[in-house]
């Protein structure tokens, strides 16, 4: 069994007993929302170690997942685990305790230019962060839940200078070895063997200046994504894009591949300000702001899959914490189901459409509308969406019982 799935089987008085008595702050489990759209996973990148100096900053964090249904953070904290004071330390293993017993998966988020070519800097980076785990032996849920590894390698100056696909082919190679087939063996030898290994990749690597051949690798000749897929627990596709059908066209050979192996993949989205981030690729931009123009253009990337393809889509990463925060409405009324901020006769059509009685199973999008979680949309539902009605261009108050 992985380690997150003990986690989630552990005892709630041991929770709280590890977070009172490891940690620097105290932090309050939350209950999530179920995550946008009948998807499995809702996640976000997040990389300030600040985060983690006091409980007034931590906190908001789990408060944030409770409303958008977020069960993974990609956490890059570099600067608590690696040259942290131990109340630093502390605070983050408080952090990680308070997230599993929400039941959030938390991920150690690493990598730098040129990791394809150092075995030893991948060895060292893990043993880094397993300092962390090693502080409290006998406890588990101040844990990650796996090594998450942005090696883009990509954008390194060694892929610029190579002149043909079997010179970007040998990075990929040393990619697999020193990054994934290094990290898993460490990780084994270290007694971390449930510890998993997640990676984020490119969404063009199988263009035709980049990847686009299958080669040979360790007995089995596929594309580098079946390869990655065959040594990574987890993959999530960078596809920042920002329309429902460029997502789906830069992301229709990755989810092919996934499906044909049977494996689930995840994509990104990207809700970064504009610039640094360019216009195409982000949400924030876009009318009638980001945050609405994500929430329906994600909805709307589900029905342009096959029946293969929504049977191994996890669901979407959010690029990042503070961007996908600054464009949160907030409150969030919870009736307010395409995101700009009111509950009007829009979100009414949605609720309607999808209204199908108690013997009707939710699922996929329709699981948006149950509003009161019973796993079906009924009457109930109308009559939660009525009380939290608030017409067009309404943005508050959120009326009360209402705030999500």
């Amino acid at each position: 069994m992985r380690r997150s799935a003990r986690i989630r089987n552990a005892v709630w008085v041991g929770l709280l007993s590890a977070c009172a008595t490891s940690a620097s702050f105290a932090l309050t489990p939350v209950t999530l929302h179920a995550p946008p759209d009948g998807d499995a996973v809702r996640a976000f990148w997040m990389y300030a170690g600040a985060n983690f100096d006091t409980s007034s900053s931590a906190q908001p964090i789990l408060d944030f997942c409770a409303r958008e249904g977020v069960n993974r953070i990609y956490c890059g904290a570099y600067s608590v685990w690696q040259n942290g004071t131990a109340t630093q330390k502390n605070n983050l293993r408080a952090f990680l305790t308070a997230a599993h017993a929400s039941g959030i998966r938390v991920e150690a988020l690493m990598g730098d230019t040129n990791w394809q070519f150092d075995d030893q800097k991948v060895r060292t980076k893990i043993d880094q962060m397993l300092t962390l785990h090693a502080a409290t032996p006998g406890n588990q849920t101040d844990d990650f839940d796996a090594v998450h590894f942005d090696v883009e390698f990509w954008i390194d100056d060694a892929w610029g200078a190579a002149a043909t696909e079997a010179d970007r082919r040998q990075i990929a190679i040393d990619y697999l070895d020193n990054v994934l087939v290094n990290a898993r063996t460490h990780l084994d030898a270290q007694g971390e063997s449930d510890m998993e290994v997640a990676v984020d990749l490119s969404a063009h690597l199988e263009n035709s200046d980049k990847l686009p051949t299958p080669f040979l690798y360790n007995g089995t000749t596929q594309s580098f994504l079946g390869h990655v897929l065959d040594r990574a627990d987890d993959v999530v596709i960078m596809s920042y894009i920002d329309y429902a059908s460029g997502l789906w066209g830069w992301t229709s050979f990755e989810i092919g591949v996934a499906a044909a192996k049977g494996r689930s993949i995840q994509f990104g989205a990207d809700i970064q300000p504009v610039p640094p981030t360019l216009p195409i690729n982000s949400f924030a931009d876009n009318a009638p702001n980001g945050y609405a123009s994500m929430a329906t253009t994600l909805e709307a990337y589900h029905n342009l899959l096959s029946p293969a393809e929504a049977a191994v889509f996890d669901g979407f990463a959010i690029f990042q914490y503070t961007g996908y925060l600054a464009e949160t409405p907030d409150p969030h009324n919870l009736a307010d189901l395409d995101g700009d901020a009111d509950a009007d006769a829009a979100d009414y059509a949605r609720l309607a459409a999808d209204l199908a009685g108690p013997d009707t199973l939710v699922t996929g999008l329709a699981r948006d509308c149950d509003l009161d979680g019973d796993g079906a949309v009924t009457l109930r539902d109308f009559a939660r969406f009525a009380a939290c009605y608030s017409g067009a261009g309404v943005t508050a108050p959120v009326p009360t019982g209402c705030e999500r």
